[in-house]
């Protein structure tokens, strides 16, 4: 019975110290739970910038690490080579890095640069680059699709055309399904009379395949 008595003593001496070592830490866990909802917040909102396509018109291309001919060159395009545009500075053009660029260079850190640099007079870009956000019916979309939580990139292409591609661990064989509701719904939340085709990429977006081309009518 002494031992019992001991080992039950011995048991609410731990977890009272337990209790109090979690008391005081317990500001620290609520600051780690914050910063973790932050980040996955922030992590949806990236996923879902805007893009926008064109090509390159010189023969060869300079692909720079930075906005400004100072930085270094770490691969070239050609002419013709499709090139996916995200942000500008001035007349540098930050683009995602093209999988099939030439003599890619890799970072100081040994790791290739997923984001890189082209001067827009070389490329060719759509009249809406950088234009002002989309009105309110096309910002209610883009909430939608977020919301479905089976996309991991969106990008509108125009009154009849959008381009998609899956979330991991979303099974392909459902993109035939998923493209028709995107089509469908695109056309409905603006009410548009003409056809709506919504193309869904492979894992390596725009550059590579597509997997489905569906189109509502």
């Amino acid at each position: 019975m002494r031992d019992i008595r001991t080992s039950l003593n011995s048991l609410k001496l731990n977890l009272e110290n337990s209790m109090v070592f979690f008391q005081k830490n317990m500001i620290f866990y609520i600051f780690l739970l914050f910063i973790l909802i932050s980040s996955i917040d922030l992590s949806s909102q990236k996923s879902f910038a805007r893009v926008w396509e064109g090509h390159v018109l010189a023969k060869r291309l300079n692909v720079r690490s930075g906005p400004g001919e100072g930085y270094q060159i770490v691969g070239k395009l050609l002419k013709g080579q499709k090139i996916t545009a995200i942000d500008r500075i001035g007349r540098w053009v930050k683009i995602h890095r093209p999988d099939n660029s030439l003599s890619v260079k890799k970072t100081h850190k040994g790791n290739l640069a997923q984001e890189v640099w082209v001067h827009r007079a070389y490329i060719w870009l759509p009249k809406n680059f950088l234009l002002p956000a989309f009105g309110k019916a096309e910002n209610k979309f883009i909430d939608w699709a977020i919301a479905r939580g089976d996309l991991y990139e969106i990008s509108i292409k125009g009154t009849d055309h959008l381009s998609i591609s899956l979330a991991e661990l979303i099974n392909k064989e459902k993109a035939p399904k998923i493209a028709y509701e995107v089509a469908c719904a695109y056309k409905d939340q603006l009410r548009l009379e003409e056809k709506v085709t919504v193309t869904v990429w492979g894992d390596k977006g725009t550059g590579e395949y597509w997997i489905a081309q569906i189109t509502c009518p």
